[in-house]
Order: C-alpha cells, then structure tokens, then sequence
C-alpha cells in the first residue's frame, strides 16, 4: 500500500483461476504483471506512439491442472 493506504496493485479472482497478467492482444502472452504500476503501462504506450490500447487478461485454469486458458 502507498502511504494514504491505497493498494498498489489489485488482486483479480476467477472462480478456479489464477490471474497471470495482461496480454495487448487476444491470444497473446502476459506483457504486464498486476504488480507493474501504471507509469510503466503509460511509458511503454508513449514509445509505440499510442494513444489507446486493449488489455487482455490471461487467467491460468488452476482446476485443470494448470493449463493456461486463453484470454
């Protein structure tokens, strides 16, 4: 938590499965971790040059012994 008590990264649930990060596209592998701030979402946007970008999440089925679900 920072110091006014806000979490610095949110934990995300699924049923039986575990949040691994986010992908920038549909089938794509884990770019950003929950843990990454923000500001370094924003840096890499600024070095691509874009204005708007879709996050995709990539969840790990943990009910089926592991296999990666796709986003």
């Amino acid at each position: 938590m920072d110091e006014v008590g806000i979490p610095i990264f949110f934990v995300f649930t699924k049923e039986t499965s575990t949040f691994k990060g986010w992908a920038v596209e549909a089938e794509g592998a884990v770019r950003y971790t929950a843990e990454d701030p923000i500001q370094n979402i924003v840096n890499s946007m600024a070095m691509e040059n874009k204005t708007e970008l879709t996050l995709y999440a990539v969840w790990e089925d943990t009910a089926a012994g592991g296999e990666t679900v796709e986003p």
